[in-house]
């Protein structure tokens, strides 16, 4: 989660707890997440709400929603070996 966290910080440096919904777009372009910003845009938005801003509780929700998802099938996967 200190990866998320850092991501987080590069689009809200004033730390108001929110970003603009286009600057998380853009960074999940930078960071290799998404190959444009259309298909960032479709994962925030298959994610959250379209909100002129991101908050950072919807930010860590689209990663720890995923992280958990893998980490159950791992558990999963081990319980069936």
């Amino acid at each position: 989660m200190e990866v998320v966290d850092e991501w987080w910080r590069e689009v809200d440096p004033q730390k108001k707890l929110e970003a603009p919904f286009g600057a998380v777009a853009e960074l999940f372009v930078k960071k290799g997440i998404a190959p444009d910003g259309e298909f960032a845009k479709k994962i925030l938005l298959k994610n959250i709400e379209k909100k002129p801003n991101v908050s950072n509780e919807d930010f860590n929700q689209i990663f720890c929603k995923n992280i958990f998802k893998d980490a159950l099938i791992a558990i999963t996967q081990e319980i069936e070996k």
